[in-house]
């Protein structure tokens, strides 16, 4: 996962829930040097308390890659958070959605069946996502304690105030790739079809994950590029039963109020588009391009 320094409180509860003894890999965004040090405090502050055994943070600076500073880069820190993962397989994720309660234990049993059939065809990692549907509660913002007390069972989240599949952006797809009445009433892998500007997440083989356009920094169509990217790629999808993530709303961050806020740049949603466009036509240029 990824987070700004201000999103640290909500990483570290997915952590907790997340469990100690399971690995996790995080990419933190460091703009200054005030920023370099607050970061290594809160790191020595997590690890003392919760005491984990497997977890790497990686720090992803202002001045890395072509994005500036202005604009949260997101793709890279993604890429940042894959590339030192200590693991073959990988569950990828928002840094505020907290994990349900059975999640880190069926992520595990779908991560041992994509390394055996790994193994099985000479290493070549199946194209294959586990998507983990995503849940919103509540209806103002909630603050970073009161998150912690989210749904962490199916029947916690049938029964929570406010309860929705989580918001698609700006850009819903034509129709839900997920079919949520289905995920409510079996306790078996569903068939997910991909609709363009879904934004799947889940568990997927690490050699198998194409890794995120790095051109993308800010809000907008940054999941959406690699959910096409995955799906022009030929990835089946299939939706976990009973297990989920969920979050709760809270503050707009300044990446999506740069784009979609009243102290927006007029230019930033036009060029995230015509960014998108431009990548479709690169796929398309190789033979690339979602069935159907």
């Amino acid at each position: 996962t990824h987070c700004s320094l201000d999103r640290f409180p909500r990483v570290k509860q997915q952590l907790k829930l997340w469990g100690k003894h399971n690995p996790a890999s995080v990419a933190l965004f460091i703009r200054t040097q005030d920023d370099k040090e607050h970061a290594l405090s809160l790191v020595k502050e997590h690890i003392q308390e919760e005491q984990p055994e497997h977890l790497t943070v990686s720090a992803v600076h202002a001045d890395q890659g072509s994005t500036g500073p202005s604009l949260y880069p997101i793709n890279a820190l993604r890429n940042t958070a894959v590339q030192h993962a200590a693991t073959d397989v990988l569950l990828f994720a928002e840094g505020d959605y907290l994990p349900s309660k059975g999640l880190p234990a069926l992520a595990h049993v779908i991560g041992e069946q994509l390394v055996s059939q790994a193994g099985k065809a000479d290493g070549k990692a199946p194209r294959q996502l586990f998507v983990v549907p995503v849940f919103e509660v509540g209806s103002g913002e909630v603050g970073d304690e009161e998150a912690a007390a989210a749904p962490r069972t199916q029947a916690e989240l049938a029964a929570a105030p406010g309860c929705r599949p989580f918001h698609c952006g700006r850009y819903p797809p034509a129709r839900p790739s997920v079919d949520y009445d289905a995920w409510w009433a079996t306790d078996q892998l569903l068939d997910a079809t991909y609709w363009e500007y879904w934004e799947p997440m889940g568990v997927v083989h690490k050699g198998a994950l194409p890794p995120w356009d790095e051109r993308f920094a800010g809000y907008g169509l940054n999941k959406v590029q690699h959910g096409y990217h995955m799906a022009a790629l030929g990835f089946s999808f299939k939706v976990l039963p009973r297990e989920f993530f969920v979050t709760v709303p809270h503050k707009r961050s300044n990446a999506y109020n740069s784009t979609y806020g009243t102290a927006a740049d007029p230019q930033q949603r036009s060029r995230v588009e015509s960014l998108y466009s431009r990548f479709k036509q690169e796929l398309a240029a190789q033979g690339l391009a979602p069935a159907g």
